[in-house]
């Protein structure tokens, strides 16, 4: 599989998107996974990931704008060569009970219908909360998973901190999952919320990263993504991210 690497892991760095672009390329990587504004994505941008030999994975981007004006998400795609997008972050309070996790995906089925008529399609990154349980018992991500055709970008790493086998959900999601997200968590609070989990550098936490890579395998998921939300040293986590998967 491709080894790739979200951009939020090197966010701390504050470089410019071309400068964040070399170093992924340096590293050795095959893709990177970009988040934010289309703008900030130009052609001389995908050029270089061109001459490079590197591909840009589905980016990474907010809801809001893909129902707001879906004009310069075509065109971001178009210039990059992915053929689809990822909304990276649904709130709690979207997953308190059957009815919102249902408007929810509601919304999502109709960004994927609206995209679909692009030749696009739409996936969905998890956190934890997804995995609570509402009124009748289901789970937010099992609900979600019936009621729309959207894909996913599993995050195994909030899998395990939402109280589940990323394993098993990788299977029971099959080919719905053509990247996964490979993030270590220990499993403790951490944060506002706060999670149930804490990002770590990957290989130092409780998931289970082969059987995650071998899983990714069996169901032909193209891309394995780095990710890890608060690297102490985001260019010594950069470098490990890649020689790790690499390894597995």
């Amino acid at each position: 599989m491709n080894i790739a690497i979200n951009q939020y892991t090197l966010r701390e760095l504050d470089d410019p998107v071309a400068e964040t672009t070399e170093r992924v390329i340096d590293a050795g990587y095959d893709g990177i996974q970009y988040s934010g504004a289309p703008d900030d994505l130009g052609v001389e941008l995908a050029e270089r990931l061109s001459a490079a030999g590197v591909e840009a994975v589905p980016p990474h981007l907010s809801l809001d704008l893909l129902e707001s004006d879906l004009d310069p998400v075509v065109e971001l795609c178009e210039r990059f060569g992915v053929d689809s997008v990822v909304v990276p972050w649904a709130g709690p309070e979207l997953f308190d009970s059957r009815e919102r996790v249902e408007t929810f995906a509601d919304r999502l089925a109709a960004v994927d219908d609206a995209l679909g008529e692009h030749g696009l399609g739409l996936q969905f990154h998890n956190h934890h909360q997804e995995f609570r349980a509402v009124e009748d018992g289901a789970l937010g991500l099992e609900i979600f998973a019936e009621r729309t055709d959207v894909d996913f970008e599993l995050d195994v790493g909030w899998v395990l901190a939402g109280g589940e086998d990323p394993v098993e959900w990788l299977q029971r999601l099959g080919d719905r999952c053509t990247q996964v997200h490979m993030k270590d968590v220990r499993l403790e609070e951490w944060g506002e919320l706060p999670h149930p989990g804490r990002p770590v550098e990957i290989g130092t936490g409780a998931v289970d990263m082969q059987a995650c890579a071998d899983a990714a395998a069996d169901i032909g998921a193209e891309w394995l993504v780095y990710e890890h939300d608060v690297p102490e040293d985001p260019l010594a986590s950069l470098a490990h991210g890649v020689d790790f998967l690499r390894n597995l």
